[in-house]
């Protein structure tokens, strides 16, 4: 009924508009349009102007067919897409964000002009204009991300750094040096201190952990030997407490002793000049 009433109000307009002839009508692909193309077939053959009997008077819509083919292929990416659109909303969320990207794209080197933009879901023009913009600023999403986990020395594992200083060709000046060369160079000291720091930290507690071993050790001997003499008579037994006493005193005190040189050594190994690099450098030598 529907179809029938849209199919005579077509033909009151071509009736009004003084259209008497239609080679081809073109429109989509929907059920509905199968009858209204009969309608208009049936009015064009009363009027004796159809060509070929109205074979070819339905033109499909290649417009509407592109929609469907790009619609069917962007379910094959909807992931990315919405990854995409969630990126955007993040970047243009408050001013703070958007001027933290703005650095990115600056420090990219990138030249466009475009701004970021969202995609109106039905219109997939829109999509390709929203992908479009994103593919010119995708080096500066990398470097937000890069900024997220290496962007800041002091928020880094510093143990990246410790292992060059540790390393037999490089030392902490060298930390010091590419650091102020990839970060900021008014903070060379600043960065010394942190990784010269992180490795006094590591230092200690590799020594603490040693001397306690050490420690264990000597108190177990000190026990063997203790019960051994605990057979003889008191004052041999009192006599050896008091040589052992000595003894521990004098362990503990070269110990602290060995501690200073230990960490004056550490010091040297730190700000020493590394061996000269060459292509025939050995690191077993």
């Amino acid at each position: 009924m529907v179809i029938r009433e849209i199919g005579e109000l077509l033909e009151r307009c071509l009736k009004d508009w003084g259209i008497k002839k239609a080679f081809a009508l073109t429109v989509d692909n929907a059920s509905v349009n199968d009858g209204l193309v009969k309608c208009l077939k049936d009015c064009l053959n009363k009027w004796g102007t159809i060509i070929l009997g109205g074979v070819e008077l339905h033109m499909r819509c290649a417009t509407h067919i592109v929609n469907l083919v790009v619609g069917d292929g962007t379910k094959l990416v909807e992931s990315s897409i919405v990854a995409i659109r969630a990126t955007i909303k993040y970047v243009r969320q408050s001013p703070q964000k958007s001027k933290k990207f703005k650095e990115c794209v600056e420090f990219e080197k990138i030249e466009s002009k475009k701004l970021l933009c969202l995609d109106v879901p039905p219109k997939w023009n829109s999509l390709y204009l929203m992908l479009d913009t994103i593919v010119k600023f995708e080096h500066a999403f990398e470097r937000s991300k890069y900024d997220k986990y290496w962007g800041d020395p002091q928020k880094m594992n510093k143990n990246i750094f410790v292992a060059i200083v540790l390393g037999p060709r490089r030392k902490l000046d060298f930390v010091q040096y590419l650091l102020v060369k990839r970060f900021k160079k008014d903070k060379r000291k600043l960065y010394g201190d942190m990784v010269k720091l992180e490795c006094t930290k590591l230092f200690e507690e590799y020594r603490r952990l040693s001397y306690n071993g050490s420690s264990s050790s000597n108190s177990q001997q000190t026990s063997t030997v203790r019960c051994n003499f605990d057979m003889v008579s008191n004052e041999v037994r009192s006599s050896t407490r008091s040589r052992s006493q000595v003894l521990s005193d004098y362990k503990r005190d070269k110990a602290s002793l060995g501690e200073a040189v230990e960490k004056i050594e550490f010091g040297r190994f730190l700000n020493e000049d590394p061996p000269e690099d060459s292509k025939d450098f050995d690191v077993l030598k």
